[in-house]
């Protein structure tokens, strides 16, 4: 049997490397073999159905919710808020969210209005920056995503502890660095942060250091 290494089935099937790499480790693709530290698939194999455009086509009126959990979220005001929504005549096709936070208002007016322009900012960079990774490379961020989980979840409680804390560094860490080509993996951390931190709330020290 024949084999090609991830990155030829990469380019083979038009998706990312790491994307194969997930596949072969959820056994996705028959016969897909480790060895040493890089994966191995038969030249025959036929790339595997993304279970995520299935999920998203048969459940496309699904709304959009925030992915990230946000001190001052406005998820429970939205009943109230709403009421004040300029947009019903059709006038103003134009939306800008200053302070966007989790976003609980950006997705509510996404999701039932059909705007033009939209305009996001928030002062705090690195969730401005999760927002553009959303938008420009989600296929990318969702494959960090996926390892950071198959890897955290089998995991006991003392090695997760230390999993997360070693995440943690490991942002901060990119956070102090300002090379664009780390800014889909410190979206991911930030979302896997806020996921799995205490209260599940963005928060940083003094040093404006995620803690």
């Amino acid at each position: 049997m024949d084999f090609m290494s991830a990155r030829e089935a990469a380019d083979k099937w038009g998706i990312s490397q790491r994307r194969v790499a997930v596949l072969c480790s959820e056994n996705r693709i028959d016969n897909a073999k480790m060895v040493g530290n890089m994966w191995i698939i038969p030249t025959t194999a036929e790339k595997p159905i993304d279970a995520r455009s299935i999920h998203y086509t048969k459940n496309h009126e699904k709304k959009a919710k925030p992915f990230l959990k946000w001190a001052g979220g406005k998820g429970q005001l939205l009943s109230e808020i709403e009421k004040y929504y300029p947009f019903e005549n059709g006038k103003i096709t134009k939306y800008a969210e200053p302070f966007v936070g989790g976003g609980a208002v950006l997705f509510d007016v996404l999701n039932k209005y059909d705007l033009e322009t939209v305009y996001i900012s928030d002062i705090n960079a690195e969730l401005i920056n999760t927002y553009r990774i959303i938008r420009d490379d989600i296929d990318e961020m969702i494959d960090m995503l996926m390892v950071m989980q198959s890897e955290y979840v089998p995991m006991n409680t003392d090695y997760r502890k230390a999993y997360y804390l070693a995440k943690r560094e490991r942002f901060n860490d990119l956070k102090l660095n300002g090379n664009e080509n780390i800014n889909i993996e410190k979206a991911a951390l930030m979302i896997f942060l806020n996921k799995t931190c205490f209260n599940g709330l963005f928060r940083v020290n003094k040093k404006g250091l995620f803690n």
